[in-house]
């Protein structure tokens, strides 16, 4: 969950700026008050005489004369010189303002061209937000690989294959929290876990099982097959927006796979026949993009994530079986490609509250499988190895964003 200025969703920048138009350019003009000639308020001015001079001479009574704002009469006023004083500059200067910024379609907007949906181009005009994201997920590991764990002994026909221990969905947990700058940087931190997917299977009849260097045939046999996966995932990545539809990021990720296969025989004395754990930990950088790919200016908005990284895997084995003493283990470290993509919908219920719901697809590549290690180990002559094999998980996220 990555977003630009303003999130992906459109929201979270209280614009808390004072419009365009009262923002000066400049400061007004400031201007000294000058000394100017008495008659304020139209009323004659002549100049001042000390002697016998001669005042100007008054028109004639049928000459129209100027009136002062008062109605005083008003005379061109002479110096002895013959010239009028020029009145101080006034300054017609006006107050410079910015032109109004062009208006840009708010979040309801119908203009899907648009940069930003609250702020348009204007990223200085964003504050910094917060988004968290909680969903429930509900993610399939799809079928393991082929291998005939229990045969007939009669007809070698397979009983028990390990493509037939289905894993449905099984329920987990996402959180996103995230941190926007006002310049479009931010950083966000993901956790997903899926904590087990249990595939059972119970057989009876006149069986073999086919172990890592041994087998061990009943007559009659219950045998009970367990097999189970978990998953958890932490990353943390940082995040440039170009404003609104694009956002991309990179940062670290750590996957946590774990595949063990438990087979039991029931009947005594052979309780506890087959145990092998796998344990995937891969250490890793990733990058990726967010694209917002549907906007009509309405509540509904849908996206496309893309996550692609290498990885180390420090991959680990532990076999054992209370028939074939001692128990082996094996480590290796491989590098490992890993993908990851999500369709996402977003419907805003408040412009702060959302309800999102997704489709996931993952898929590890190069990871140790329980199942898979049958056939590189030989507990009778202490011989263990890895054997890799890929992954692939999908299904559904629903839950709720906020933003502030």
């Amino acid at each position: 969950m990555r977003s630009g200025p303003v999130g992906r969703d459109g929201i979270g920048y209280p614009n808390t700026r004072l419009p365009s138009y009262f923002q000066y350019s400049t400061p007004p003009p400031q201007y000294a008050r000058e000394q100017r000639h008495q008659g304020t308020f139209g009323a004659s001015m002549f100049p001042v005489t000390t002697s016998g001079e001669t005042r100007p001479t008054l028109p004639n009574r049928g000459q129209q004369r100027p009136q002062g704002s008062f109605g005083a009469s008003m005379f061109p006023v002479t110096t002895p010189r013959e010239t009028q004083p020029t009145p101080p500059d006034q300054g017609n200067r006006q107050l410079q303002v910015h032109p109004a910024a062009e208006t840009k379609p708010g979040v309801n907007s119908t203009d899907p061209q648009t940069k930003d949906p609250m702020l348009g181009d204007c990223m200085s005009c964003a504050q910094p937000y917060w988004v968290v994201a909680v969903d429930l997920v509900g993610l399939r590991r799809r079928k393991a690989n082929d291998y005939p764990l229990i045969t007939d002994q009669v007809t070698g026909a397979s009983v028990v294959n390990a493509l037939d221990l289905d894993f449905d969905y099984k329920l987990g947990a996402h959180v996103d929290l995230a941190h926007h700058a006002a310049d479009g940087v931010g950083w966000n931190i993901e956790y997903l876990s899926i904590p087990s997917w249990d595939g059972n299977r119970a057989v009876t009849g006149s069986l073999q099982l086919n172990g890592p260097g041994f087998d061990l045939a009943v007559d009659p046999a219950v045998f009970s097959v367990d097999y189970s996966t978990s998953v958890y995932s932490v990353e943390l990545s940082v995040s440039r927006s170009d404003g609104y539809r694009w956002t991309g990021f990179a940062g670290f990720r750590y996957i946590r796979l774990n595949d063990d296969l438990l087979v039991a025989e029931l009947n005594a004395p052979f309780l506890g026949v087959l145990d092998i754990e796998t344990e995937n930990n891969l250490y890793g950088m990733q990058m990726g993009g967010d694209l917002l790919v549907y906007d009509r200016g309405g509540p509904l908005r849908g996206s496309i994530e893309l996550k692609v990284g290498i990885y180390g895997n420090d991959v680990r084995q532990h076999t054992r079986s209370n028939l074939v003493l001692p128990s082996v283990t094996a480590r290796g470290k491989k590098a490992v490609f890993a993908g990851e993509m999500e369709f996402l919908l977003t419907y805003e219920i408040t412009k702060r509250l959302k309800v999102r719901g997704s489709y996931k697809l993952v898929g590890l590549g190069s990871v140790a499988l329980a199942p898979d290690q049958i056939g590189a180990t030989d507990l009778s002559t202490g011989r263990a190895a890895i054997h890799y094999n890929s992954l692939l998980l999908d299904g559904g996220l629903l839950g709720l964003e906020y933003v502030w």
